[in-house]
């Protein structure tokens, strides 16, 4: 008799039951797995953000134990390192009241209208050709006791400091900057006015001053400071090289001169400089860790102390990078020249290097990339500036031996040292004597090698500063 195997209602209802448990298990299993995969993938960017940013704060802690306590790097190192020396006697007051005139609104607008050299639209002059200068001594008259206040401020001993809170990091306003200029261009145009008459001495206080002015910015902790000393001084000294040039000087006039010129050094605010600036690219990392709402204009957060645990600071890695590729260059800027340039360049190549990686690595240090300053540049204005030194005492020591001899010299070998001191016959730009070359019997051609550090035979621009950097004059 063969068996019913018919399943009953009874085990047609538990064979449900154990496909309904099945299917909810394996609910229960996607949930499990789906939500531990949702985990992964929402906590694992956080835990990856974590260690990056840890990793960072190792990297920053260890760069920054790498400057020495002797070096600023805070906010607050760098007020106490800019501060004026105990002892020595403040000028900042006197000289800010004698700048000042030269930016107000009244000022300003006049030269924005005059048509005179320098100070306005007109075309320079020079002391080879004669000028009308009957509107220029008009505009000296008016502006007589602006000028004389220059002149006072250059006969006061002490030193400057522009006041300057460094919690602005990069935000920081330099007024003084552009009223140094402003000033410079009115004590050229004084200079020439007065060079229509044959007074020596006039002329002389005239660039003294000038040179003052522009030694009030030599402590200043930035490169904007650096660069407008070179160009006040450089000015001064392409005066002085015109005063050589076209006026009959005594030997003890042409002394006075190169005492002057001798002053100039603009390589000692290198170092101070880059230090400066290291400060202010480190308070940056700061800036851009905080919520932008808390930079908006008058925000107290906006004056931010910085520290030398890196707290604060999200882009660690990046602020990392930064300290280590400012440590070579600070260390070049102390460097004499032309060995600054090994270190700068160096430092160039470190950061080409970064650029010039994949996309993901630009990433990784975009502000370093965006606030290190272009550092062969700043050699090379460093080295100019020192070169235009060299070169025009160099003219007046050719000068000095004309009146001693009765003809220009034959070679730079006949400068030194009776009239040229040997460390001032040499070339920044690669350490080598200054280029002499005599194009007429009757001239004399002194040239560096300029900027792109190879000799052009004296080749150049007509202001004289490229490729080479030169100087000529003709016997008188």
């Amino acid at each position: 008799m063969p068996t019913d195997t018919t399943p009953t209602p009874e085990a047609i209802e538990g064979h449900i039951r154990d496909a309904q448990r099945r299917k909810r298990s394996a609910w229960r299993l996607i949930w499990m797995v789906g939500g531990v995969l949702f985990l992964l993938l929402v906590l694992s960017p956080i835990a990856i953000y974590l260690g990056w940013r840890a990793h960072g704060q190792a990297l920053l802690r260890e760069q920054i134990a790498l400057v020495p306590a002797d070096e600023p790097l805070t906010t607050s190192e760098l007020a106490a390192w800019y501060a004026l020396p105990a002892g020595t006697r403040d000028i900042t007051p006197i000289w800010m009241a004698a700048i000042a005139p030269f930016e107000s609104q009244a000022y300003s607008q006049e030269v924005r209208e005059t048509e005179l050299p320098f100070v306005g639209l007109g075309e320079s002059v020079s002391l080879a050709q004669g000028w009308d200068a009957t509107d220029a001594r008009e505009f000296l008259a008016r502006h007589a006791e602006q000028i004389a206040a220059l002149h006072a401020a250059a006969q006061e001993q002490g030193e400057v400091r522009y006041p300057r809170d460094f919690r602005d990091g990069i935000a920081m306003l330099l007024p003084e900057m552009q009223q140094v200029r402003s000033a410079t261009r009115a004590l050229q145009l004084e200079f020439y006015t007065r060079a229509q008459d044959p007074a020596f001495e006039p002329l002389l206080a005239n660039l003294q001053t000038r040179y003052k002015l522009g030694e009030t910015l030599r402590h200043e902790p930035s490169l904007v400071a650096l660069l407008v000393r070179i160009a006040v001084h450089s000015i001064m000294l392409a005066d002085v090289r015109e005063l050589v040039a076209h006026r009959d000087l005594t030997d003890e006039q042409l002394v006075e001169l190169q005492t002057l010129v001798r002053q100039v050094d603009i390589h000692d605010q290198l170092p101070d400089a880059m230090l400066g600036e290291r400060g202010w690219v480190y308070h940056s990392f700061y800036m851009t860790s905080l919520d932008p709402r808390s930079l908006e204009s008058g925000s107290p957060n906006q004056k931010l102390e910085t520290n030398r645990e890196g707290d604060g600071v999200t882009r660690g890695e990046d602020a990392a990078k930064s300290l280590e590729i400012f440590r070579g260059m600070v260390a070049a800027a102390r460097e004499p020249l032309p060995k600054t340039f090994e270190g700068m360049d160096a430092a160039e190549r470190s950061l080409h290097d970064l650029s010039a990686e994949n996309p993901l690595q630009r990433f990784r240090y975009v502000q370093t990339l965006m606030m290190l300053p272009a550092t062969s540049a700043v050699a090379q204005a460093d080295a100019r500036g020192q070169a235009i030194r060299n070169l025009t005492d160099a003219l007046i020591a050719s000068r000095r031996y004309q009146l001693q001899h009765g003809s220009l010299p034959n070679s730079l070998s006949d400068l030194t040292p009776d009239f040229l001191p040997p460390q001032n016959a040499v070339d920044p730009f690669d350490g080598q004597p200054l280029r002499f070359l005599r194009p007429s019997e009757k001239a004399v051609r002194l040239y560096s090698i300029g900027t792109d550090r190879v000799d052009d035979g004296g080749e150049c621009d007509p202001e004289g500063m490229r490729p080479d950097v030169a100087v000529e004059m003709e016997l008188r």
